[in-house]
């Protein structure tokens, strides 16, 4: 396993700044699916800390992660280039835009298609930031 240092970003703050320790504890219990997770221990870290809204946090803040070593996270560009495609178009997006990738990215950005699919997102930008995936595997 490895750790990471996971920060909270200005999306973060603008989505949850308003929401206390308590109103993101009940929106975990009410969400299905990874968000609730991430929810859950958002209200937890913030707890930690004595902090009451994700809002009082100061900048930099975040907490360590365990990662298994074998785990990639998105990289940055692919945020920015395909955050909003749908999983199944991640799937085959060399051969939906013709893209003259090697046959290894294909694969990669296939794999990272699958893996949203598996943890039940729907395109990138709907994971958070620190999610990660194990090839092949369940992250």
């Amino acid at each position: 396993m490895t750790d990471r240092f996971f920060t909270i970003t200005e999306s973060h703050r603008t989505r949850f700044g308003t929401r206390s320790v308590a109103d993101l504890r009940g929106d975990a219990v009410a969400s299905t699916g990874p968000s609730s997770l991430w929810l859950a221990e958002l209200a937890e870290q913030l707890e930690r800390a004595n902090l009451t809204w994700l809002r009082d946090a100061p900048a930099g803040w975040g907490w360590t992660i365990a990662v298994p070593d074998d785990a990639e996270q998105p990289e940055p560009i692919w945020r920015k280039k395909h955050g909003n495609r749908p999983t199944r178009l991640l799937r085959v997006l060399r051969e939906a835009t013709g893209a003259a990738w090697t046959d290894a990215a294909a694969a990669r950005i296939a794999d990272l298609g699958e893996a949203l699919e598996r943890d039940g997102f729907t395109h990138l930008n709907s994971a958070p930031a620190d999610w990660y995936w194990v090839p092949g595997g369940r992250s």
